[in-house]
């Protein structure tokens, strides 16, 4: 399948709310890493829970600055200006939610609210179980796991509130990216390239 079907692929299946497995080489001095994408609003209580059960990491969201602030998320803590991971805000939960939270169907409905294309200060509450984060690659962190979920979430669909989850290894290490294309290819998705993906938004535009 050429790169341009894998990515059309990709897109479908984030349409359709499914899911997808994202690889960045370049992570991690070259080891790479790769994470579950999903578009927020169309999250499932059985795509959060195959998330949470392959990939093991946390469940987060990534908003831009305006975003955040139309959502009332506050910054999780204080962070130097050269910082090079993700940019985490404070948990929360859907404001409907009555249950525990942290359940699978409660993470869903949480990203559902959060993506919302009506989504506002009154959607969420803190804290809660998933982790929004920000994402701003004009800051410098291009490799921060928030700014790729958007950037290929934008890129692939209309949606733009990317939700993800980290995947770990056996040994609860961050996965490499053979191991993460391992498990696309075990659960039958997608798996988007991240090199693959900015070299086909290049060609469009130069084109």
């Amino acid at each position: 399948m050429s790169p341009a079907d894998l990515l059309a692929e990709a897109a479908a299946e984030l349409a359709a709310g499914g899911l997808v497995v994202v690889v960045d080489e370049a992570a991690l001095d070259g080891a790479g890493r790769g994470f579950f994408l999903q578009a927020a609003a169309l999250a499932t209580t059985e795509t959060v829970n195959t998330a949470i059960m392959h990939g093991r990491g946390l469940t987060c969201f990534s908003v831009t600055p305006e975003q955040a602030m139309r959502l009332g998320l506050m910054l999780g803590g204080e962070y130097r200006e050269d910082h090079p991971g993700p940019v985490f805000l404070r948990s929360v939960e859907a404001a409907t939610c009555d249950g525990t939270g942290i359940s699978a169907a409660d993470r869903a409905l949480t990203l559902r609210a959060a993506g919302a294309p009506d989504a506002g200060i009154s959607s969420l509450k803190s804290p809660g179980h998933v982790i929004p984060a920000m994402a701003a690659s004009a800051r410098g962190r291009r490799h921060a796991v928030a700014d790729i979920a958007l950037d290929v979430l934008r890129g692939l669909t209309a949606h733009d509130v990317a939700a993800w989850t980290d995947i770990l290894d056996d040994d609860g290490e961050v996965a490499d990216a053979a191991w993460c294309q391992g498990v696309a290819y075990r659960l039958g998705l997608p798996c988007v390239n991240v090199s693959v993906f900015e070299k086909s938004l290049h060609a469009a535009a130069a084109g």
